[in-house]
């Protein structure tokens, strides 16, 4: 076993084989030194691209986040708006509502008054008009006929 580990350190040890000159030996070392040098400049090319790929999907998303925004502010308007209109409605509803029990209530008078009191109405010929003015009795004298044709003064 002790002869393996000098072996491996000479394995190790970068040597100038005898049909490699010295000159190639400088222009091997210099490619590689080249070599390095592309493989960090497209190391640093591959991350400036990473960070811009990032910056836009930043960027995206933060136009997205505004868009939200705006569309949830815009439909929260229109929802406000809607339920006002609702609430209008529902009043409406009340008052129309109110205004068929008022018919309503009229008409039952009536019917209950001709059923059950036995009232009905006068005709023409038993109505009394009783009237405070003289425009008033004029009219009761002359008759609705002779008003309508201009025989007044």
């Amino acid at each position: 076993m002790a002869t393996i580990q000098p072996q491996r350190k000479q394995q190790n040890k970068q040597q100038i084989k005898p049909n490699q000159s010295a000159e190639n030996y400088g222009k091997t070392s210099a490619s590689k030194l080249l070599n390095a040098e592309f493989l960090q400049e497209k190391s640093m090319l591959k991350n400036i691209a990473i960070i811009f790929v990032l910056l836009v999907a930043v960027m995206g998303s933060a136009f997205m986040v505004v868009h939200q925004v705006f569309k949830y502010r815009y439909d929260y308007r229109g929802f406000t708006k809607l339920m006002q209109e609702k609430d209008n409605l529902n009043a409406e509803w009340g008052r129309l509502l109110i205004e068929q029990q008022t018919f309503g209530a009229t008409a039952q008078i009536g019917s209950r008054a001709v059923t059950q009191l036995r009232m009905f109405s006068p005709p023409a010929s038993q109505t009394v008009v009783i009237a405070g003015n003289q425009l008033a009795t004029e009219k009761i004298a002359l008759g609705e006929s002779q008003l309508g044709q201009g025989n007044v003064p």
